[in-house]
Order: structure tokens, then C-alpha cells, then sequence
């Protein structure tokens, strides 16, 4: 029995179930984390705090690194989007809440194809994510609060992560430094709910609608 056998048994078992969807969340933000530290390297000058995301995907050397980062990790989300909705039901909530964050990952979607150098279509872009991925895990607080597929962990961060971000961006009143926080905020959270249900769904926690 090879490597490639061994992957495919881990599968078995789980039809009906969004096994798959979930692990590309968790994909994501590790492709994200990654290709996002890698074109800092590669820029050299890019500040934490000082300069905006953005900036690393303008005319600046590492811009491949974070362009292709944020391309992927957009589309993951959108997997992943399908696969929490899977978890969560049909309610009026969970389908908004999901909706929200599938239009979020398009939004990141778009930051990478139009960079800081396309103009408005960027700002549009980039403050759509932010608002829609934030308003978006509002909505999926009661939902992910009733659900047993959920730990208290990650139950906790839907919370705190939406009222976090936005009150540092209040409190610091500086746009770079709370879009970072946010950012490395949503990574984490995207991260510990993708390892949540994927253990959740691998005891037949979740099993998905």
C-alpha cells in the first residue's frame, strides 16, 4: 500500500460529509501565511504596521509572491465557504453568514488580480473583504455558538475577532497596523475552525446537510 493509498483511505467513509471543503480552508491559510512571509523577504523594505498589505503587491519585488498568495487563498475560501455551510444547515443565518464570507474570499480574490497599482478597483476590492468577512462572522456568531461541530476555542474567536478588529482599528486609528492585526486575526481563526471541524468530521461530529 503507497503514500497515495494511504491518503485516500483517510476519506473513506465521510461521503456526505465536507471533508474536503473544510481542509481547503486550512490550505489557505497556510498558502496565505506562507507566500505572504516569502514576499517580505523578498521586498526588504515593507514595514509591519507601516505600510499596508497592499503595498506589497504593487511594483515592488516580492508583489508575485503576494498577488499568487492572495489569488489562492481567495479561492480556497471560497471551498471552504461551502463546506461551513455544509456544517452549519440551511438557517437564515448560517446561509447569510456563509454567503458573506464567500463574497469576502471573491473580494481577496480580486485584491490579487487588481493590485494597489489598478486604482479604485483595488480600494473597492480591499475595504469589501474587510467589511464582508468581519459583518460576515457577526452573522455566523449564533449559528457557530449552537453548533456541536464547534469547539469553545473557535466558538470564542468568531467572536472576539470581528469586535477585536474593529475596535483596534478604532483605538489605533491607524489603517496598516489594524489591517494587519485583522488579517493575521482571520488567518488564525480560518486555520483553528479548518483543524475544528476536520477533527469534528472525522469522529462523525459533522456531517454535513
Amino acid at each position: 500500500m503507497g503514500a497515495a493509498q494511504i491518503s485516500f483511505d483517510m476519506f473513506e467513509g465521510h461521503h456526505g460529509r465536507p471533508y474536503l471543503e473544510i481542509l481547503a480552508g486550512l490550505v489557505g491559510m497556510v498558502v496565505f501565511a506562507v507566500f505572504w512571509s516569502a514576499a517580505i523577504a523578498v521586498d526588504g523594505h515593507w514595514v509591519f504596521g507601516v505600510n499596508t498589505l497592499s503595498d506589497l503587491g504593487a511594483d515592488r519585488p516580492g508583489r508575485l509572491w503576494f498577488n499568487s498568495g492572495v489569488i489562492i487563498a481567495g479561492a480556497m475560501l471560497v471551498i471552504y465557504s461551502f463546506g461551513l455551510h455544509h456544517v452549519l444547515g440551511k438557517g437564515q443565518l448560517s446561509s447569510g453568514g456563509c454567503l458573506l464570507l464567500f463574497l469576502s474570499a471573491l473580494a481577496l480574490i480580486g485584491i490579487g488580480i487588481f493590485p494597489e497599482t489598478s486604482g479604485i478597483a483595488h480600494t473597492y476590492f480591499s475595504w469589501g473583504f474587510f467589511f464582508l468577512a468581519m459583518i460576515g462572522l457577526l452573522v455566523l456568531t449564533r449559528p457557530i455558538l449552537r453548533s456541536v461541530a464547534f469547539g469553545q476555542v473557535a466558538k470564542a474567536m468568531t467572536i472576539i475577532i470581528p469586535l477585536g478588529s474593529i475596535a483596534i482599528l478604532l483605538v489605533v486609528m491607524s489603517i496598516p497596523f489594524a489591517e494587519a492585526i485583522a488579517v493575521i486575526l482571520l488567518m488564525i481563526w480560518g486555520a483553528v475552525t479548518s483543524i475544528n471541524l476536520l477533527m469534528s468530521v472525522r469522529l462523525g461530529i459533522a456531517r454535513g446537510t
